[in-house]
Parts: structure tokens; C-alpha cells; sequence
């Protein structure tokens, strides 16, 4: 359903009769706080199939907004502010709950490591022309956390 809503949203957005105005009330709004709820959930819900289904319904949003013609300074920001931390909070969880939960802690992990490089992936090239030293700071930070947690999964 959620995904279907972000589809719905970037549908709208590339339409040729909506403002950029429009669209960024849109980005900052709705779609931001999709982002945000779906990192949340999947950082801080206890029950595994939950948290694994957050955060693939995350990757599909995420990849999925590309019709949205977001800047990189948007894409910079959704790491920083959203995806690092999720990362983060998982990490901590994960480190906590290793081989108490039947290696469902590890799975969300492996799920969120492919959910996050995917998409810095994806939008490395908007996130690096804006913003160079930004971009270089950002992948620095995005790899060091992928890194301590995979070494968790």
C-alpha cells in the first residue's frame, strides 16, 4: 500500500502540469515523512517481519522516486538525516539481539545494507554534481556505517 502511494506521489510529480513548487511541497511533505516513518519503523520495531517489511517497502520508495527529479541536495540530506541514523539505531539493535532472535536481527541487517547502498548507488551522480565535498563526506559516513553493520549481520 505504502509503495503504491509512493508510486501514485511520483506519478503526480512528473506530470508536466505540476510546479516545482508543487513538487517540493510534495518532497518535503508527504513523501519525506513516508521516508522518515518507514526508517523509524524499520530502526525501532521489535518484531522482525515487520522491520524487514519496513524496510523493503524503504528500498522501493527510494528507488522508486526517481521520476521525482529530486536535487542531490535533497538525496544528501535524506542520508544524513534519515538513513544514517536508521543505520545507526540498527547496528546498536542488532549488536544486542545477535543470535537471541534465530538470526532475524542479522537478516534486517543484510536487508537494510543492500536497501541503503542500492540507493546511494542510484543517486550518486545528482548527490556528487551538487555538491562535492558534501557527497565526499556523505559516502565516507554511508560506507563506515555499512560497514559496522555488516559486520554485525
Amino acid at each position: 500500500l505504502l509503495s503504491d502511494a509512493n508510486m501514485a506521489m511520483c506519478t503526480w510529480a512528473s506530470s508536466s502540469s505540476v510546479s516545482d513548487e508543487d513538487k517540493a511541497e510534495l518532497i518535503a511533505g508527504a513523501w519525506g515523512d513516508l521516508v522518515r516513518e518507514l526508517s523509524r519503523i524499520s530502526s525501532e520495531d521489535t518484531r522482525s517481519a515487520v522491520r524487514d517489511d519496513a524496510l523493503l517497502t524503504l528500498q522501493r520508495v527510494l528507488l522508486g522516486a526517481e521520476t521525482l527529479d529530486a536535487s542531490g541536495d535533497l538525496w544528501l540530506t535524506t542520508f544524513d538525516s534519515n538513513l544514517l541514523s536508521m543505520l545507526v539505531e540498527l547496528t546498536e539493535s542488532v549488536r544486542k539481539m545477535r543470535g537471541r532472535d534465530g538470526g532475524a536481527a542479522e537478516n534486517t541487517a543484510r536487508i537494510a545494507v543492500s536497501c541503503v547502498s542500492k540507493t546511494f548507488l542510484q543517486y550518486a551522480a545528482k548527490m556528487q554534481g551538487d555538491d562535492k565535498a558534501a557527497f565526499a563526506n556523505s559516502l565516507l559516513t554511508v560506507v563506515d556505517a555499512l560497514s559496522v553493520l555488516r559486520k554485525h549481520a
